[in-house]
């Protein structure tokens, strides 16, 4: 199969739905089949897993490699530069094969306050565009930046009623006409500030992401220069205060930011503390907006390696610590975690009665040994080596073809013995109708031997003509036209034709009036 190229901007999802189209291939089923080898691929809008298949298929154009299509057509690079290098690294390998939702874990998604964009949307500006430019429409990824709900460049965005977990293994492709109830989204000034900042954050390229150590000076640096630091000392209602003169306080709440507002642990405190986890990329921006307003992405970013990259702890060190290192309340955490992983396995802990607080504060508070405990816990799938021989199943098929046909001539049916009727008597039969690619040979049976519909017309009044004969009942059109089914809208024309033929012929013969 040769996937349809991406557009500039275009998600992934985006590209194997347009696949899809391409091709007629209408069960989601098949498409998985035909692009990833693999049925239960999800189907991810803004972190998709499984990218070394579709750089394979796009291998022949030598410009789409897993990291292009990373950076350039998923909404990874929203999140890659606020992770410890390690982890940019583990989740972009995970995003090209299997990823069982491991990437949106190691890159802070699952767990932010800031939540993904979970129905379809559209901006009727750029569809037009779209359109003019290359002849149809595709989902962009900046149509679906996360509290975000407006299009960078043109404002305006239509939100659709239609979920995206609604179609777990579909494709959806970009069909204004599949979308029928809409409304379109408010959105403030500073929304569109925003997505104009989070936009750009999207074009940065692939480039190693900065430490958590370069993270901390650049935030106490930035502190000092707004005159809210004095040494090492921040003043942080100075820094409340500032952020909210340029985001009003309803704006915050409105995105959830002003949530535990006193709490030590409140983001706005956080981040201009020694940074020992990761921070939303809406936390980052309106940071930046509010303080380096005059600064764009790109310079941020060269202002923020300029630090030294040192590191307080290793990563070997962070996932394994030692048993002094770590203290009583944590390790009784861990025991507790590895007895019910060891009992149940990883995926059924986390859904037991106390896996999930469990695993929450563990994530919170020790996710490295987390991801690293569960990682060694998984269980290998079983795999069952159910490849199919298609020659022999094409010729088994059509054994079993010919024996229905011949059946069907010594007991007629009442059906139409279309291409449809004939799969529907097989074993098996949805597995054979999306596979008959891979079956030449029923192919050819079907194309010979399915029924047209004025062939079952012309069998129908054949078998009523011969037993109205054998009875010596007197053949009369409009008792033809009833026990046969038939109708002047219904009738084909060439049926027609042959209809009229016999009637002129059979008229001396009063076989038909």
């Amino acid at each position: 199969m040769k996937l349809p190229a991406p557009h500039p901007n275009e998600l992934i999802y985006s590209t194997v739905a347009r696949a899809g189209v391409y091709f007629g291939l209408v069960s989601p089923k098949q498409l998985l089949d035909e692009v990833f080898a693999d049925r239960k691929v999800i189907a991810t809008l803004d972190l998709p897993s499984h990218l070394q298949s579709i750089a394979g298929l796009l291998s022949g154009t030598g410009l789409y490699d897993l990291e292009t299509l990373v950076y350039k057509h998923t909404l990874f690079p929203l999140y890659a530069p606020f992770v410890p290098e390690h982890l940019r690294q583990r989740a972009i390998k995970r995003m090209a094969d299997r990823a069982d939702g491991a990437v949106h874990l190691m890159l802070g998604v699952a767990t932010s306050r800031i939540k993904s964009v979970r129905t379809f949307r559209f901006c009727p500006m750029c569809m037009e565009r779209q359109l003019h430019t290359y002849g149809e429409y595709y989902w962009q990824r900046d149509w679906f930046l996360p509290e975000l709900p407006v299009c960078p460049e043109h404002g305006c965005l239509i939100d659709t009623s239609i979920h995206l977990d609604e179609h777990r293994h579909q494709f959806v492709p970009l069909n204004p006409a599949y979308f029928t109830t809409k409304t379109s989204n408010k959105y403030s000034a500073n929304d569109l500030l925003l997505a104009l900042a989070a936009a750009e954050l999207l074009e940065q390229p692939a480039q190693q992401s900065p430490t958590f150590a370069q993270w901390t000076h650049f935030y106490h640096e930035i502190a000092t220069e707004s005159g809210c630091a004095r040494g090492k000392q921040v003043d942080h209602k100075k820094i409340l205060n500032l952020v909210c003169s340029r985001f009003d306080i309803r704006y915050l709440e409105n995105k959830g930011l002003l949530q535990q507002l006193q709490s030590n642990s409140f983001w706005l405190r956080s981040i201009f503390r020694k940074h020992r986890k990761s921070f939303s990329f809406l936390e980052h921006l309106i940071v930046w907006q509010a303080l380096l307003p005059a600064l764009s992405v790109s310079e941020i970013f060269i202002k923020v390696r300029r630090y030294a990259p040192e590191t307080e702890l290793k990563e070997s060190q962070s996932s394994a610590d030692n048993a002094s290192s770590i203290s009583d309340e944590c390790r009784a955490y861990r025991q507790k975690w590895e007895a019910l992983v060891l009992q149940h396995g990883v995926k059924p802990a986390r859904h037991h009665a106390a896996g999930g607080s469990l695993y929450a504060w563990l994530y919170r508070h020790d996710r490295d040994w987390l991801l690293t405990f569960n990682e060694q816990q998984k269980r290998p799938l079983k795999t069952i080596n159910k490849r199919v021989d298609w020659h022999l199943r094409d010729r088994q098929l059509v054994r079993c073809l010919i024996k229905i046909h011949l059946l069907s001539e010594n007991h007629p049916v009442h059906q139409r013995m279309s291409a449809t009727w004939l799969l529907n008597q097989l074993p098996h039969k949805n597995s054979v109708a999306k596979k008959l690619h891979k079956l030449p040979l029923t192919q050819q049976f079907l194309a010979r031997y399915a029924e047209s519909v004025t062939e079952y017309q012309l069998r129908r009044i054949a078998q009523f003509i011969v037993e109205s004969r054998e009875k010596h009942i007197e053949i009369k059109r409009w008792s033809l036209f009833r026990n046969v089914g038939l109708s002047d809208q219904r009738i084909t024309p060439d049926t027609m034709k042959i209809l009229d033929s016999l009637t002129y012929l059979w008229m001396e013969k009063l076989w038909f009036r």
